[in-house]
């Protein structure tokens, strides 16, 4: 088969290719929110000039102004159903510049397409196929339209870069280039060296391989010196020109023209076949280097990587690296295997003080009638304080072991994610991860709800922090050694749909679940069945004890999620003033009722009153009703688990 005439261009020496086409657009005054890719139809003008300019600053190599004319980018602003259009006109508008130049040498045209905008499934909400089908109507497109090349650029992810890849040789039989993009640490967003990315592009058959936008020209040149060390083909650079900064409220760059073209003179004495530009690359950095690649200018000294390191032997391991060792289980854990567990949920403080709740929680703290407290995240959408704060003086006041509810309605994913990582560091590794109260429920209706990750997302994705990976699948300098639960509500409407979810947070990595306040045994048999006789983890059963008949009439028809037998009522109605007696028999007697089929208890004390906790452990599991221990000095809040004492005896 012929060689494509472009690849055969590239064996005769570097070309110069053209910049940004975004910044120079927003440079005339068109606003980020708009779609840049759209004027391809709405303002072809200042498309064409654009091109126009960077041909006649020298450039050779042109790219349509269609990086963002996918269907799904489109759809951000009504226009998923013009795809081909868009792609059309800005694969025509940039052929027929290159085709008028009247050059001695060829101008040519690369068709642009960007990512989608979301992670791909499991980590985000795309499709695979979705994306894949994206990809390739856009790349036929630009096809039809006359492009000589098809650069897949500004990838973060090496996994869509090669969906990507696939989806355009199925689209067309061009050449195709995949430029990834690097951050400040030399890796892509989800930890990928740059010699392991050209390796992985190249067994896939990109023509050619690079990197655009990441930084700048210097921190490039770094990354494409060790892409070479791992594939013959042909290499791209376009950086930005430099690190953007505001001024005048407008983003500008600062690298000069000629700095930039400097570092072009040094990454063609590399080696690399294509160099152009990214974000804040005018034409006049295109002329400036156009300029300096046709200099007969002294070859720069070759290329030396951070730490004096010449650049010939690609990414090397680390030396004296240890493989981390993952910590033992956390207290609860131990419990609750041991079983029957105990635990106490506990909302943190409505105010801004926590004595009087340290307090009221210290004796069941000193006693052996509990394994754990319980944190509550932002309980009915009211302001409290964090769960992660209140844990921390627990275990540093009380020294008892918590359990913190991590919601995921509230805080967007880096704040989620910030909060893990301190939690981690305090010691505090059993989670409960829920979804949270909708704001519109609490003191603040008019709060956002975020959505930027699910329960089940969460699950996985504190399941990967424990295998070494963070959420884009970049390796961790540790494994974490996080404790994983979820909710279990037996009192949902829709029981089967419930229970599919769960298996689902079980599959993500849950490791123990908590049900909502259980009343009649049957919702939990019914659970059972559906589950095949067993819970596929352990699970603490939840206990609200019920104070009197209209507590329960409450809970009943003002509570979802609660439903309260009709006997169990009318056991309450009748106890008359005797109803906080008869709400704790029937607590004790649903212990009775599951205790062979659950892995323990989660009490929560109606109107947090803790003491009623001792009294119905008492009775429901009188071996656990022993004196209370002397107190013991608090744990370090930097203790590991495994310096805690033990909290219980032995069964």
């Amino acid at each position: 088969m012929a060689e494509q005439p472009l690849l055969a261009r590239l064996r005769q020496g570097p070309l110069l290719a053209d910049g940004a086409m975004g910044t120079m657009l927003y440079g005339l005054g068109i606003g980020y929110e708009r779609c840049f890719d759209a004027l391809c139809e709405t303002r072809p003008e200042l498309v064409r000039d654009l091109h126009q300019r960077y041909v006649a600053a020298g450039a050779r190599l042109i790219e349509t102004n269609t990086f963002g004319a996918n269907a799904f980018r489109l759809a951000e602003h009504g226009l998923e159903d013009r795809v081909r259009a868009i792609n059309l006109a800005g694969a025509q508008l940039a052929r027929a510049v290159a085709d008028a130049a009247a050059l001695e040498e060829r101008v040519w045209v690369a068709g642009s397409i960007g990512p989608l905008g979301a992670a791909l499934a499991p980590l985000g909400p795309l499709d695979p196929e979705a994306a894949r089908a994206a990809y390739a109507a856009q790349a036929a497109a630009l096809a039809e339209g006359g492009v000589d090349l098809i650069v897949i650029e500004t990838m973060r992810y090496l996994r869509e870069a090669q969906l990507a890849l696939e989806a355009v040789r199925s689209a067309c039989d061009l050449p195709v280039a995949v430029l990834m993009t690097f951050g400040e640490d030399g890796r892509t967003a989800s930890g990928r060296r740059p010699a392991e990315v050209a390796a992985a592009l190249d067994a896939l058959g990109a023509d050619l391989l690079g990197a655009n936008c990441s930084t700048g020209p210097a921190q490039m040149l770094e990354v494409m010196a060790r892409m070479a060390s791992a594939t013959s083909r042909p290499l791209v650079a376009m950086p930005n020109a430099g690190l953007p900064a505001v001024a005048g409220g407008r983003y500008v760059y600062t690298a000069s023209p000629a700095y930039m073209a400097e570092l072009a003179r040094d990454m063609v004495a590399a080696g690399l076949g294509l160099i152009g530009g990214c974000c804040g690359t005018t034409p006049e950095h295109i002329a400036a280097m156009r300029e300096a690649l046709a200099s007969d200018g002294e070859a720069p000294p070759p290329l030396r990587l951070p730490g004096g390191l010449v650049a010939d032997g690609g990414d090397a391991p680390v030396a004296g690296g240890s493989a981390p060792t993952l910590r033992g289980p956390t207290d609860f854990e131990r419990a609750l295997h041991r079983g029957p567990a105990v635990c106490v949920s506990v909302d943190p403080p409505s105010g801004f003080d926590a004595g009087g709740l340290l307090e009221a929680l210290r004796p069941l703290a000193e006693s052996a009638a509990v394994d754990a407290f319980v944190l509550s995240d932002s309980p009915r959408a009211r302001p409290r304080a964090s769960a992660l704060a209140t844990g921390a003086l627990i275990r540093g006041a009380l020294g008892a072991p918590t359990l913190l509810h991590v919601a995921c309605r509230h805080r967007n994913l880096v704040a989620i994610h910030a909060d893990l990582m301190g939690a981690h560091a305090l010691g505090l590794r059993d989670l409960v991860v829920v979804m949270g109260e909708l704001p519109a429920q609490g003191d603040y209706p008019n709060a956002t709800v975020v959505n930027d990750v699910s329960d089940v997302q969460l699950i996985r994705l504190l399941d990967g922090f424990n295998q070494g990976y963070d959420q884009a699948g970049r390796p961790l300098a540790e494994p974490t050694a996080f404790h994983i639960g979820c909710r279990l509500h037996f009192g949902a409407l829709d029981l089967g749909r419930e229970i599919e979810a769960f298996e689902r947070k079980v599959a993500a990595g849950a490791r123990f679940a908590i049900s909502d306040p259980l009343y009649d045994p049957s919702l939990l048999e019914a659970a059972l069945e559906r589950l095949g006789g067993a819970f596929p983890v352990p699970l603490l059963v939840g206990l609200l004890p019920l104070e009197s008949a209209r507590h329960a009439a409450y809970l009943h028809n003002e509570v979802p999620g609660i439903d309260i037998p009709p006997e169990l009522l009318a056991r309450l109605r009748a106890a008359g003033e005797q109803g906080r007696e008869a709400g704790l028999s029937a607590a004790a007697e649903l212990i009775a009722a599951v205790r062979s089929k659950v892995a323990g208890i989660q009490v929560l004390p109606p109107f947090e009153r803790y003491g009623l906790v001792t009294e119905l452990v008492g009775r429901a599991l009188p071996e656990r009703a022993v004196p209370q221990r002397a107190s013991a000095e608090p744990p370090r809040l930097d203790a590991s688990p495994e310096d805690v004492p033990a909290r219980r005896l032995p069964l």
